[in-house]
């Protein structure tokens, strides 16, 4: 059978009245059942469930994966974070380990579907699959989705969705953030991830987040935080210089601490062959906002693509990565 053909037939699979967590993972159980997915003795690498395709981590992911651990009967392993260039799936792999659990949810109104899959994680092969849909208000405790600042963070990431810039010609990229960040052959490139990989990437209140950084020739960086409060740009990093000596190698740029406002919040990275011009800023309590708070003038503003003043301008290549980033309270 088609994967799709799979799908087709577990939801048509009798379910009980869901009213717990407890009763989604249940269901899900009794779909891989019927699937015979046999994984007795067998390290499985267990993903945080993400919304929909946001490449975020849903906000009640962590609760719904201890529940997964506590109920299913399966040897489940923390992924081990981390990354390496060309491994986007950021994964180190470990003989023993031998599945990969993943899944994601989305919304039609109160209706919440959650599907997870588990695969082969050595060679990608669909092994089973379930898919369980349900009525959010009739559970005992209703899940919440999404970060309640999603609608603001969708608008401000489509604002800075990544950019490649040759001889002040502008072109927006055509990979989204979540995947694949690759610029042009021969151009310049730059990546970043945090301690725990790339995407999803998840905080509690009070760990630390190490950012590092990649780029293929020596380069200007600019980097930017987009907090989930009002005052959401705040500028970490301005003209620091990866040198000939340190590139094509992994530069840490520095430790954050998670603390509040907690929600969906995003890194972005921005790379130049050249200094980039002054931006305007405000300190407040040792940091560094953005004057320009609207997505789109943040984004002009963090690019800086306006002329520098009394400098005649000159080629030069700019390109941009990105991390969301979702962070909570414990």
């Amino acid at each position: 059978m088609s994967h799709r053909q799979v799908i087709k037939r577990v939801k048509e699979i009798d379910s009980p009245v869901i009213v717990t967590i407890g009763d989604i993972i249940r269901t899900a159980e009794s779909q891989f059942d019927a699937q015979k997915a046999n994984v007795s003795g067998a390290k499985i690498q267990l993903e945080p469930l993400t919304y929909s395709h946001e490449g975020m981590v849903c906000h009640f992911s962590i609760d719904f994966s201890n529940a997964i651990q506590e109920q299913l009967n399966w040897h489940f392993v923390q992924r081990k974070r981390g990354f390496k260039r060309k491994n986007i799936s950021n994964s180190k792999m470990i003989p023993e380990e031998r599945y990969r659990f993943s899944g994601s949810c989305w919304e039609n109104g109160d209706e919440i579907t959650i599907r997870e899959t588990l695969r082969d994680l050595h060679t990608g092969k669909f092994i089973a699959s379930s898919v369980v849909t349900f009525m959010n208000s009739r559970l005992r405790e209703p899940l919440v989705c999404k970060p309640s600042n999603y609608p603001q963070f969708h608008k401000t990431r489509k604002a800075f969705t990544p950019r490649y810039i040759t001889k002040n010609q502008v072109t927006i990229r055509p990979t989204k953030p979540i995947e694949p960040q690759v610029s042009p052959v021969g151009g310049l490139e730059v990546e970043v991830w945090t301690d725990k990989g790339r995407d999803p990437v998840y905080y509690m209140e009070g760990e630390t987040m190490k950012v590092f950084v990649h780029v293929n020739q020596p380069a200007y960086i600019r980097m930017l935080y987009i907090l989930a409060g009002d005052r959401k740009y705040t500028l970490l990093e301005n003209n620091y210089y990866i040198d000939l000596s340190r590139i094509n190698s992994e530069v840490e740029i520095g430790e954050f601490v998670c603390a509040p406002p907690f929600g969906a919040e995003m890194l972005v990275v921005a790379a130049r062959t050249e200094k980039f011009p002054p931006i305007e800023t405000f300190e407040d309590n040792g940091y560094f906002f953005l004057v320009d708070q609207d997505p789109e003038s943040a984004a002009r503003a963090f690019r800086g693509m306006k002329p520098i003043p009394g400098k005649n301008q000159v080629d030069f290549q700019h390109n941009e990565a990105q991390v969301v980033v979702v962070t909570r309270e414990k």
